[in-house]
């Protein structure tokens, strides 16, 4: 039986694609647990004023179907765990659903004209604009020349 190892270049491919596709899934104290592929996702493009936000979602893997075909809020999981004690059934399947399948909704975050490209935000947009410059080129390996970055080179 032989053993198939990637080659350099595949590996290096891989790896790329990970650090710029991957989204990191925080807690409420915004420490992240982990990072998680979510292929929809990797069709935006960045924009510091971007046009579509997202929400991490819980699929209940449990055969119950919940609000919204079974998906809850991470925010709505938050208050069932805090509110549910060790007995509390709901609150153990929604944290078996948080450990098995977190999805990722994409949600237009104004209104979008005809024709207008989707954007997300990669970085934190509350920083200046050579913060989030100088993010984007060290992890995406670009230079952001958006509408808000250029708008905001004129100041």
């Amino acid at each position: 039986m032989s053993e198939t190892f990637p080659t350099r270049q595949s590996f290096a491919t891989v790896l790329a694609a990970r650090q710029c596709n991957a989204f990191g899934l925080y807690d409420d104290g915004h420490e992240e647990l982990g990072l998680a592929l979510f292929p929809a996702g990797s069709y935006f493009n960045h924009a510091c004023e971007s046009n579509v936000g997202r929400d991490v979602m819980i699929r209940c893997v449990d055969g119950r179907e919940g609000e919204g075909g079974g998906l809850v809020e991470r925010d709505a999981l938050d208050g069932l765990v805090e509110a549910g004690d060790e007995d509390d059934g709901e609150a153990r399947a929604i944290l078996r659903a948080w450990d098995r399948e977190p999805l990722m909704r994409f949600v237009a975050a104004r209104d979008v004209r005809r024709g207008e490209e989707l954007t997300l935000s990669y970085v934190d947009v509350a920083q200046g604009r050579d913060a989030r410059r100088k993010s984007l080129k060290d992890v995406y390996y670009f230079d952001c020349e958006c509408a808000r970055c250029e708008r905001e080179k004129e100041t």
